[in-house]
């Protein structure tokens, strides 16, 4: 009788769902009933709620009706999933303000670069800082960046009264993501705060790149007494002691089935602390 009962449950629950629209987030999975898809974002109602509710359409992924028919957003998916800082070139660079609806948003981003001598190549030097762009935006997470400001200054040859001066390029955007992180799921896979060791730190120095943009990898083994895990807003931050920084919360920029990485800034550089979940201190 009990298992007829669990089965009339499940039954009655999967025809429920089944009188439904579902959207696919990047987060979650949504029963509700769609009211109208406008070109920025969809309108819907909860189940026995009149009150309606909106999200954009970079943030969809998919609508399976009940009717059973798909509708699949191309927004959200031109997106890539940003990995770790290898997957640089991935990041999506917008003049477009409306590209970053219904993203969230992760916080300034900026590079700049300087050909070595007055016969640089401008292309070239602004290729540099793009790259060292797209570089500190994958080390926060980001998989889109909203350009505020840039300027280029070709080559000056100079004169009599005035020096020479190599091409410059400078940028300044904004980073946003379409995913955020989980805290409950992070808490399954961290457990209670401890003491881990990092084995791999992520180093891009800021300031002017003259002959290259690249970060650096170091396999060095730092402690990491974790204190407390909190969300602000729609980010994860860990409170934490690490050696040589002083900063009061690191921001968690992602997590696999292996480890996750934190976030540290500074006036000099930009690191990534990865640090596995199952490595404790010797």
């Amino acid at each position: 009788m009990r298992y007829l009962f669990l089965i009339c449950v499940l039954f009655l629950s999967s025809h429920c769902f089944a009188q439904l629209d579902t959207i696919y987030t990047n987060n979650e999975k949504i029963a509700c009933t769609v009211k109208e898809v406008t070109p920025d974002a969809v309108q819907f109602t909860y189940p026995n709620e009149t009150l309606p509710n909106s999200l954009y359409k970079n943030t969809i992924s998919k609508i399976v009706f009940r009717s059973g028919r798909v509708q699949v957003f191309s927004e959200a998916t031109a997106l890539s999933p940003i990995r770790s800082v290898e997957d640089f070139e991935k990041v999506t660079i917008t003049q477009v303000e409306g590209d970053t609806k219904g993203l969230f948003k992760l916080g300034e981003v900026s590079s700049s670069a300087r050909g070595g001598t007055i016969y640089s190549n401008v292309d070239k030097v602004k290729d540099r800082a793009m790259k060292k762009l797209k570089m500190e935006a994958a080390m926060k997470g980001a998989n889109l960046v909203y350009m505020a400001y840039q300027k280029t200054d070709g080559n000056h040859y100079g004169g009599y009264f005035q020096a020479s001066k190599a091409a410059e390029t400078i940028y300044t955007g904004v980073a946003y993501t379409n995913n955020t992180i989980n805290k409950d799921d992070f808490l399954k896979k961290i457990g209670e705060p401890k003491l881990l060791m990092s084995t791999t730190q992520i180093i891009l120095l800021k300031g002017m790149a003259i002959t290259k943009s690249e970060y650096s990898t170091e396999n060095i083994s730092t402690p990491i007494q974790i204190k407390r895990i909190f969300n602000e807003g729609s980010q994860l931050f860990v409170e934490a002691d690490i050696r040589g920084f002083t900063m009061p919360a690191y921001r968690v920029v992602r997590f696999d089935e292996y480890s996750f990485t934190l976030l540290a800034e500074d006036k000099n550089k930009t690191v990534d602390f990865i640090v596995p979940f199952n490595r404790n201190q010797p």
